[in-house]
């Protein structure tokens, strides 16, 4: 009798990109670097999804390191029943760009009310990597 349960292995990934989460997000949570700012911004997403609080640091500039709560970050991600995360759009961060910015609106649950989170963030590299800024 086979299982038609999802393994770790394929569990699909909670940022919405339809492939499985250690095709997708998996490995930028465990520290490899994101390709892209949207592939980065949908591992941020993840990472409260999972709550990857370590993810949630490492991916920030070190400006906005500076004033990390993990405190605040644990409150937000565990009031929250995530819904999904949807890119409405992408510019810069190709492979020769120094910035990028992703639109996206990431949908989630507070204390029965549906809400949802809208923003146009921007990506740098700092040290070769893709960080939030």
């Amino acid at each position: 009798m086979s299982s038609l349960a999802s393994s770790p292995a394929t569990e699909a990934c909670p940022c919405g990109s339809g492939k499985a989460h250690a095709d997708c997000c998996g490995p930028i949570l465990a520290g490899a670097p994101a390709p892209t700012p949207e592939a980065l911004m949908r591992s941020r997403y993840t990472a409260y999804v999972k709550r990857n609080y370590i993810h949630l640091h490492r991916s920030l500039s070190a400006e906005q390191q500076a004033d990390f709560s993990e405190k605040d970050a644990r409150e937000w991600a565990e009031s929250a029943e995530w819904l999904g995360l949807d890119i409405t759009a992408t510019s810069g961060g190709g492979e020769q760009d120094q910035e990028g910015t992703v639109d996206f609106v990431a949908r989630f649950r507070i204390q029965g009310e549906e809400r949802k989170h809208v923003e146009k963030a921007r990506f740098i590299r700092e040290q070769g990597r893709w960080v939030y800024a």
